[in-house]
C-alpha cells in the first residue's frame, strides 16, 4: 500500500502586529463573531469571497499568556490542497501575522486494507483479544456497534497528557454519519480506493512539541515545530517515521518477551528516509520538587479569595513547573484535584 499522507488539522501560534479588526486586505474579509472564548476574548473568521478560509482567536484573556498571542486554524479543506504552503504564507502575510509555531497539526492516511490484506476491523479484533500486542504501554480506547455481531469502528491511543494521540477509525462511516466531506471523497478517488468496501484511516494528532525529523541519509534535522513539515514529501516521511516509533505490534505467542515476538506487517515503511528525534529540556523530578508542587498549589488556593490576577499567574507559574519536571502523569495520579485544575486547560 503506498502511503499518501494528508494533512486534516492545522493550527499555529501566532503574534498579532495590529489589532485584527483594523487590517486591511486585498483578498480576505475578516469577520468578527459575537461571542468570547475562555481563553480569548475576540474570534474572527477569515474569508476570500464567500469561502471561508480560517478562524483566528486573539487577545488572551489570561496576564499569563502574551498579549499578542493569537491562534490561527485554517479550514480543513485547504488542507488538502497541494498548494497548502503557500496558502498558509498567503493568509500569514495578509492578517500581518506573526509566526511563532504549531499548536496542532493532525496528519491522516486512508486505506481500505492494511498489507497483507488484513482488514482494520479484523486487526482491532485481535488486538483487543491480545492476539496482537502493541511494544510499548500505552492507553487505548475501542469503540463499535452491536447488531448481531460486534463491530468496532474506532481504535485510539493516547490520553490527554499524551505530546501525541493516535487513531484508527472507519472513515467511510464517519463520512456518512457525521458529515460528508467532497475533498476528502475527490481524495480516495485521486488514489484509487475502492468505495465499494470501507475506507479506514490511520490519523496522528500531535500537540506543540519539541521533537525533529532527521534524515537518516544526511542527517538534516526538521524542527517539527516549523511550517517546513507541511510541505507535502516532508509530511509523508513524517507520517511514516510517526508509524514506525508508534504503530507497531507484535504476534503474541504466549511465551517469549515482547521484543522477541514476530513483528505485524501493518503498513510497509521500509522505503522510509526519516526518524524522529525527542529532544527535551525537561529535567529529572525529585522528591523536593514533589513537595513543592503540593506547597505552590496551597499558595494558588489562598490567593483565590484575595488576589485573582495573582491566582492566575501563580497557576501558570505551577502548571510551566509541572510540565517542565515531566510530573503530568505523577500529578494526575496522587494528585487529580490539582490535575484538574492546573492542568486541564
Amino acid at each position: 500500500m503506498n502511503i499518501d499522507a494528508s494533512l486534516d488539522w492545522l493550527q499555529l501560534r501566532t503574534y498579532t502586529t495590529l489589532p485584527i479588526d483594523s487590517i486591511e486586505s486585498d483578498f480576505l474579509d475578516i469577520d468578527k463573531l459575537e461571542y468570547s472564548t475562555r481563553n480569548f476574548k475576540s474570534i474572527h473568521e477569515i474569508y476570500q469571497g464567500n469561502n471561508k478560509v480560517a478562524t483566528i482567536a486573539s487577545e488572551p484573556q489570561s496576564t499569563a499568556l502574551h498579549e499578542r498571542l493569537a491562534l490561527l486554524k485554517i479550514e480543513n479543506n485547504l488542507l488538502y490542497d497541494s498548494d497548502i504552503s503557500l496558502i498558509v504564507e498567503q493568509i500569514l502575510e495578509a492578517l500581518q501575522l506573526e509566526f511563532q509555531g504549531i499548536s496542532r497539526i493532525d496528519i491522516a492516511n486512508d486505506f481500505n486494507r492494511f498489507d497483507l490484506r488484513i482488514k482494520p476491523e479484523n486487526f482491532i479484533n485481535r488486538f483487543f483479544n491480545s492476539e496482537y500486542l502493541k511494544r510499548e504501554k500505552v492507553n487505548f480506547n475501542i469503540r463499535g456497534k452491536q447488531g448481531t455481531k460486534t463491530t468496532p469502528t474506532y481504535l485510539a491511543f493516547g490520553s490527554k497528557l499524551s505530546d501525541i494521540n493516535y487513531y484508527l477509525y472507519n472513515k467511510t462511516k464517519e463520512m456518512e454519519n457525521v458529515k460528508y466531506k467532497p475533498w476528502i471523497n475527490e481524495k480516495w478517488i485521486e488514489q484509487k480506493l475502492d468505495k465499494s468496501e470501507d475506507i479506514w484511516r490511520l490519523e496522528f494528532s500531535l500537540k506543540a512539541n519539541k521533537n525533529t525529523l532527521v534524515n537518516l541519509e544526511t542527517g538534516e534535522l526538521i524542527n517539527l515545530n516549523s511550517l517546513e513539515v507541511i510541505n507535502h514529501e516532508i509530511l509523508n516521511s513524517l507520517y511514516c517515521a510517526l508509524i514506525d516509533k508508534y504503530f507497531q505490534f507484535v504476534k503474541n505467542d504466549g511465551k517469549s518477551r515482547k521484543d522477541r515476538m514476530k513483528p505485524v506487517r501493518l503498513l510497509n515503511t521500509s522505503s522510509k528516509s526519516h526518524t524522529i528525534l525527542k529532544i527535551s529540556d525537561k529535567k529529572e523530578s525529585t522528591r523536593s520538587d514533589k513537595i513543592f508542587i503540593k506547597k505552590m498549589y496551597q499558595y494558588n488556593q489562598e490567593l483565590r479569595g484575595s488576589d485573582f490576577f495573582g491566582a492566575i499567574e501563580s497557576k501558570a507559574n505551577l502548571k510551566k513547573f509541572i510540565e517542565s519536571r515531566n510530573l503530568e502523569s505523577w500529578v494526575a495520579r496522587k494528585h487529580p484535584n490539582i490535575f484538574e485544575e492546573i492542568l486541564i486547560e
